[in-house]
C-alpha cells in the first residue's frame, strides 16, 4: 500500500452499533450550535468505544512506524543504544513505605507547589524532563498531518497530536522528580524517525524547554506551569506555547516560507500553536485520587488561519462526562468542516460536515468504492497494562540508560545520570531520599556561588529565548551552528571520539551532579 493512502477497515467483528449521533451539530446559520439529546451522545461515544463506527477510515500513518526516511547525513548507528528499548522497570512493584501527604501539604494551600519540597517518597521514577517527552508517545499523528493534502485534516491530525499525551496521565499521581537547573534529556526512536532533547532552562520559575525533529516535522516549546494546592485538589494551569511544524512538498503550498535546511531542500514550512489546558488532581486524601483536563485546547495554522478547537469536558460529579472531547475544526472565517469527538483515554474520530448528518443507520452500506468515508481516525490510545507508577509502557524506556551503548555518548547533565532518580528506580528509597538533599543542596551552593560572582552567571546551554514571529510569544530556540542544531553536532562528536580511543568533553557543560553512586 502506498505511503499516506487511506484504508478501509475490511472487517468489523464487534456486534452492530445502535443508531447515533455526533455530539455537535453542524452550525446553524445564526451561528449556533444544534444542542444534541444526552442519549445520543452517549450512544454516540459507546460506538467510538466499541470501534462500531460505519465507512471508518484509517490513515496508514498511524500503524505506529514512521515510512519517512532519516536524511543520509545523520549516522544512526550513534544511536544504538536506542534500538532495543526495555519493556519493564528493575522493580516489580510500588513499595514505597507510607506517607502522609497531608502532613506536608496541610500548611500550604493556595501555595506554589514548585517551593515546596517533598520527601522522594511521593515520586515516581522519571524527571519532569521525561514526562513531557512523553508528549512523543503519538508521534505518527503528526506523521500523519504531514502526508495529508487537504489542510483541513492536516491541523486534525497536528490536534490529535496535542491532545495524545493526556492518555498517559491515568493513575499518574506520584510526581516527577524536578529538574535541577541545566539538567537535560535526549530521547531518540529509530523506529519512528526522531529525535528529541529538553533542558531546564530556569529555576524559578521552573522552565523546561524541548525539540524534536523528523524527516517530516518538528515539534519545539516549553513547559512552563502554574501548580497550586487548592485545600483538596493540585491545580496545574500550564501557559507554555506547544508548536509543530509540518515540512510539506513546495508544490502543495508554494507560497509558505522555504525550510532553511539544504537537506529538506523543496519543503516548506506550515506552522501550528497551541497551549495545554488545565489539570485538577482530586481525592488523594481519601485515598481515591482522580485526574481530570478540562478546557478548549485551540490549535491555530498560522499560515491559513485555520482552527482546531478541542474542549475537554470537565468531569460530572456522577463522572458522566469524564475523559470526554468534542471539538471542530473551522476555516478562517469561522465555517466549521470537521465536527470531532472521542475521549482522551481512548481515541478521536472526525467526520466532515454534511456527511452523515442525523442518525446512522447501522448497516450502512461501506463496501462500496463510491461511497464517501464518513469517518477517519485521528488517533487511538496504545495499551497500557498495570506497570509500577503506574508508568505506560513508553514512559518506561525513558529512563532506560544501557552502561555501554548509551551512557559514555550522552550529555553529563542528563537525567538517566542523576544517583538520587537511578536510586529510586532501583527501589532504593531511602537511600534516593539522601541523594535528593545533597543534591538540592549542591543547587543551593551553586545558586548562592553565582549570587556572589564567584561563579559564572547561568545561561541555557542548548537554547536562547526569542520572540516567535507568528505568536509575537516567547519561544525557546535550540543553539545552532551553521545552521545544524548544536546539541545534536556535539552529540556526534563525542561518539566519535570515543569509538577513536579518546577522552573528549562535552564543550561548555557545568557540573550539576552530585558524584555518589546510586
Amino acid at each position: 500500500m502506498r505511503q499516506g493512502i487511506p484504508r478501509r477497515l475490511s472487517s468489523i467483528t464487534s456486534p452492530p452499533p445502535r443508531p447515533f449521533s455526533l455530539l455537535m451539530g453542524a452550525t446553524s446559520p445564526k451561528g449556533e450550535e444544534e444542542e444534541l439529546d444526552t442519549d445520543e451522545e452517549d450512544e454516540f461515544f459507546d460506538a467510538i468505544e466499541t470501534n462500531n463506527l460505519p465507512n471508518l477510515v484509517i490513515t496508514e500513518s498511524l500503524t505506529g512506524r514512521s515510512t519517512f526516511e532519516l536524511p543520509p547525513v545523520i549516522d544512526q548507528s550513534q544511536y544504538d543504544g536506542y534500538a532495543h528499548l526495555r519493556t519493564r522497570l528493575a522493580i516489580s512493584s510500588d513499595d514505597r513505605p507510607p506517607m502522609s501527604l497531608w502532613a506536608v501539604l496541610k500548611n500550604s494551600i493556595g501555595k506554589d507547589l514548585t517551593r515546596i519540597s517533598f520527601p522522594v517518597f511521593f515520586n515516581e521514577p522519571t524527571s519532569m524532563l521525561q514526562r513531557m517527552a512523553e508528549d512523543m508517545e503519538f508521534s505518527e499523528c503528526l506523521d500523519a498531518a504531514a502526508t495529508e493534502r487537504d489542510p483541513h485534516r492536516r491541523i486534525a491530525f497536528v490536534a490529535a497530536f496535542a491532545m495524545s499525551n493526556y492518555s498517559s496521565t491515568i493513575g499518574r499521581i506520584a510526581k516527577p522528580f524536578n529538574p535541577m537547573l541545566s539538567e537535560t534529556f535526549e530521547y531518540v526512536r529509530l523506529d519512528k524517525k526522531y529525535r528529541y532533547y529538553s533542558e531546564q532552562v530556569s529555576h524559578h520559575p521552573p522552565i523546561s524547554a524541548c525539540w524534536a525533529e523528523s524527516p517530516a516535522w518538528r515539534y519545539y516549546g516549553e513547559v512552563d506551569a502554574q501548580n497550586k494546592f487548592m485545600g483538596k485538589s493540585f491545580e496545574i494551569r500550564p501557559t507554555g506555547v506547544a508548536h509543530a511544524d509540518l515540512l510539506l512538498p513546495e508544490e502543495l503550498a508554494p507560497s509558505y516560507p522555504k525550510e532553511k535546511d539544504s537537506i529538506f531542500h523543496g519543503k516548506v514550512v506550515e506552522h501550528f500553536s497551541w497551549k495545554k489546558v488545565t489539570t485538577n488532581i482530586s481525592g488523594f486524601i481519601l485515598g481515591s485520587p482522580t485526574i481530570d483536563h478540562y478546557g478548549d485546547m485551540i490549535i491555530t495554522n498560522h499560515r491559513t488561519g485555520d482552527q482546531c478547537v478541542l474542549t475537554f469536558k470537565p468531569r460530572g460529579w456522577r463522572g458522566r462526562d469524564a475523559y470526554e472531547i468534542a471539538g471542530y475544526v473551522a476555516d478562517n472565517e469561522g465555517n466549521i468542516t470537521y465536527e470531532i469527538a472521542g475521549r482522551w483515554n481512548s481515541q478521536l474520530v472526525a467526520r466532515a460536515v454534511g456527511t452523515g448528518v442525523g442518525h446512522l443507520h447501522p448497516d450502512v452500506n461501506v463496501t462500496s468504492e463510491s461511497s464517501t468515508p464518513e469517518f477517519f481516525l485521528l488517533w487511538r490510545n496504545s495499551e497500557k497494562p498495570p506497570a509500577p507508577f503506574n508508568l505506560t509502557p513508553f514512559a518506561i524506556t525513558l529512563n532506560d540508560c544501557p552502561e555501554d551503548s548509551l551512557k559514555p555518548y550522552v550529555c553529563p547533565t542528563d537525567c538517566r545520570l542523576r544517583p538520587d532518580q537511578r536510586a529510586f528506580e532501583l527501589g532504593k528509597y531511602e537511600r534516593a531520599n539522601m541523594l535528593k538533599n545533597k543534591q538540592e543542596e549542591l543547587q543551593r551552593a551553586t545558586r548562592k556561588a553565582r549570587e556572589e560572582g564567584r561563579a559564572r552567571p547561568h545561561r541555557p546551554r542548548w537554547f536562547s529565548a526569542e520572540t516567535e514571529p507568528d505568536t509575537g510569544e516567547r519561544v525557546w530556540a535550540p543553539s545552532r551552528v551553521n545552521n545544524k542544531v548544536e546539541y545534536w553536532q556535539e552529540r556526534e562528536k563525542i561518539w566519535r571520539a570515543k569509538h577513536e580511543d579518546q577522552d573528549p568533553k562535552w564543550s561548555n557543560v557545568d557540573k550539576i551532579f552530585i558524584d555518589d553512586k546510586p
